[in-house]
């Protein structure tokens, strides 16, 4: 099989480069390399995005030493609550 390499455009979201890499290399059925934020991916023929995507993220954390343990969603809950109280002292509550 070949290797070919694929260049994410600047700005690009590692979802959208990982599921493009992947539709290119199942397309003319060949490994594609590229480099993500200093993160080298290979996409074959049979590679899921999502996986790559999990992957991505996995060597970020191994190569800061931080994890992210119980990410924060939406509003943050301290945030929701300050925006509470100060419903409640514009209504005089």
């Amino acid at each position: 099989m070949l290797i070919n390499a694929f260049d994410p455009e600047a700005g690009e979201d590692i979802v959208h480069a990982c599921s493009e890499a992947c539709r290119i290399a199942a397309s003319f059925d060949m490994n594609v390399w590229f480099d993500f934020n200093g993160v080298h991916m290979l996409a074959r023929p049979d590679s899921k995005s999502s996986e790559m995507v999990h992957g991505y993220y996995g060597a970020l954390n191994r190569k800061s030493g931080w994890t992210i343990q119980n990410p924060v969603i939406g509003d943050h809950p301290d945030r929701r609550q300050a925006g509470d109280r100060r419903r409640r002292i514009r209504r005089g509550k």
